[in-house]
């Protein structure tokens, strides 16, 4: 599983926007089984020769969903065309992932910091723990179904915090029932060694990562001035390759965890 992150685990404050921590925190976990993993390369090394050719887009830069949306002075983005263009082509690479990746499987998870949903408020809550253990039991969960083992690799992150997270949930987790009463251990022993962390500007898998939460987050957070671009639907492109059964009461019947 690869994984990216859109936000960040800060404090947000609602007071002042923009000197304190974003007000979502998502994270999205890119699962592919171990034999299709050179096919898949494959078929996301022809994705950036498509882009070269029909957008101009250099084949070795790094695809980053936040500057593609808004290049920020970057010239291999802005370069791309207006903003219309930039969003015809992150719709091309969602839909084209969503249609060639070979046994594809997305979980996403979410948690909006201004009504948090699994706590009461998130004081003296760490917030990058409540949100991956909501991924990690999901992927065990999967991995369990599947009769596998796993393994993840994750763009740069808090990487102490992330290997003790695993470890103490590999030894011991346990998961409250959904009807308020009892539960069970359900610890992550599919999930094997520590988290891999790699740099997204090293990893196709990661930069798909990267594309997926970045574009929940615009579907969940519209922005009024992008709307007539329809930019808050082309994650629904994805629907077929979601793990809906992440979350089954999901509004979008998308499988969204909401924290």
């Amino acid at each position: 599983m690869y994984v990216d992150e859109s936000g960040d685990p800060g404090t947000h404050d609602p007071a002042n926007p923009h000197s304190s921590g974003s007000r979502h925190y998502i994270v999205t976990g890119i699962i592919i089984p171990t034999d299709t993993w050179s096919n898949n390369l494959k078929i996301l090394a022809s994705l950036r020769s498509r882009l070269k050719s029909n957008y101009g887009f250099p084949a070795r830069k790094e695809l980053h969903g936040a500057q593609i949306i808004n290049p920020r002075n970057d010239p291999a983005f802005s370069s791309i065309g207006t903003r219309l263009v930039r969003n015809k082509m992150y719709l091309e690479c969602m839909e084209y992932y969503a249609k060639n990746m070979s046994e594809l499987e997305i979980i996403n998870i979410h948690l909006d910091k201004m009504n948090p949903r699994s706590v009461k408020n998130l004081s003296g809550v760490n917030v990058q723990d409540l949100t991956w253990t909501r991924l990690l039991e999901r992927c065990q969960t999967f991995l369990s179904k599947n009769d596998g083992l796993g393994i993840i690799f994750a763009d740069d992150t808090n990487e102490t915090q992330l290997r003790n997270l695993i470890r103490k949930m590999r030894k011991y987790h346990y998961v409250g029932s959904a009807y308020g009463s009892g539960g069970r251990p359900a610890n992550t022993s599919n999930i094997i060694e520590d988290p891999i962390i790699r740099n997204s500007q090293q990893s196709y898998l990661i930069q798909v990562a990267d594309m997926t939460s970045h574009i929940l987050y615009r579907k969940l957070y519209p922005k009024p001035s992008y709307k007539k671009y329809k930019t808050e639907q082309i994650f629904d492109v994805l629907d077929t390759v979601l793990v809906k059964s992440a979350h089954a009461s999901c509004p979008y019947g998308q499988g969204i965890v909401r924290v």
